[in-house]
């Protein structure tokens, strides 16, 4: 479920509300919430008589909330507010647990709340450990110290705040095949506080890596363009994103961008005639391990191994070889080059 009023939490959704009304989402500043204030609440039935947290945590005895950002965004969470409130049987205590992604469930966090079995009130949990979250973020309501098992907890103006909301409003992000590389183009609709953009680039499409950077507007209202050019792109498919960095070190990931690059000639073989070696130069260095074979013009099999990542040149015996003419065979995980050579 989105935000519908708040373009700043448009891109997180929000699951596992599913024990009481949902009454509205009423996002602001400093965060986002849950419930209008008034009567109407979430309410999580049939509290049993446990003795702490962890008790509570093994017994079943919470209600747990799930934060999933969308794809190329993050998520900074430091605290988590609501309003209490429990009938004469429901629990008299609740704490806060969290778990990132597929990782353990924490301890408790902040400090533990007291209910009161006549009044809302407010308790915060504030905590540090979420921050720059690209995976699913499940918070658990532990209620605990009940008088029976047929207690009930209602909570109201649920709130995650500050949860993350991008430096820049990123309005276009574009990559784009040129001759000698790929140019990145994108632009913003305005940006408040942006220190710099550090440009990412992967061969399989989750293990980024910077290859630059540039500098943002810092605080602007209005479009502002920027472009950046990749003059050594991998071989094969090519996936960008942004880093869009904060004045105060926060940030957050553009959607990816990807071009096919299969195409474009990435390694040179010199000389074309030769005797012991033949050499490799490298347009960019690949981030992976490639697998080459020399082949005969006949399609036997010559020679074989493996080029490290990150090589830049590489030069392959060909000593014992009869003269005549072979072809190099480069296999990279996005496709295969060839390359032409002659022994003498």
């Amino acid at each position: 479920m989105n935000s519908p009023d708040n373009p700043l939490y448009q891109y997180v959704n929000i699951t596992g509300l599913d024990e009481g009304p949902l009454v509205s989402i009423d996002p602001d500043s400093s965060g986002f919430g849950l419930g209008n204030g008034g009567g109407a609440s979430l309410q999580r039935l049939g509290w049993q008589i446990t003795s702490s947290s962890q008790n509570a945590l093994d017994a079943g005895n919470y209600l747990e909330f799930v934060l999933t950002p969308i794809t190329g965004y993050s998520l900074n969470i430091n605290s988590v507010s609501m309003q209490l409130k429990r009938d004469g049987a429901g629990p008299q205590k609740v704490s806060l647990r969290g778990k990132i992604g597929n990782g353990a469930w924490s301890g408790d966090l902040g400090n533990t709340a007291s209910i009161n079995a006549i009044n809302f009130l407010p308790a915060n949990f504030s905590f540090t450990g979420f921050s720059n979250i690209t995976q699913t973020v499940r918070f658990r309501i532990l209620g605990y110290d009940a008088n029976t098992t047929d207690g009930k907890l209602f909570i109201d103006n649920l709130g995650f705040g500050p949860s993350s909301s991008l430096p820049v409003e990123l309005v276009r992000f574009n990559a784009v095949q040129q001759d000698h590389g790929a140019m990145l183009n994108w632009s913003t609709a305005s940006e408040s506080n942006s220190n710099y953009f550090s440009i990412e680039r992967s061969s399989n499409g989750t293990g980024f890596r910077p290859i630059g950077t540039v500098t943002a507007a810092r605080n602007s209202i209005g479009f502002q363009q920027y472009s950046f050019f990749d003059e050594r792109p991998a071989a094969g498919t090519n996936y960008y994103r942004l880093n869009m960095v904060d004045q105060d070190g926060s940030s957050a990931y553009s959607p990816v961008q990807a071009i096919d690059l299969r195409n474009r000639q990435v390694v040179q073989c010199y000389p074309y005639f030769c005797t012991d070696w033949v050499n490799l130069k490298f347009a960019t260095p690949s981030e992976e391990r490639i697998p080459w074979t020399i082949v005969s013009a006949k399609g036997r099999q010559m020679l074989s191994g493996t080029l490290p990542a990150d090589a830049e040149t590489a030069s392959l015996p060909v000593d014992q070889l009869p003269p005549g003419t072979y072809l190099i065979v480069l296999q990279y995980s996005a496709g295969r080059q060839t390359l032409r050579f002659g022994k003498i």
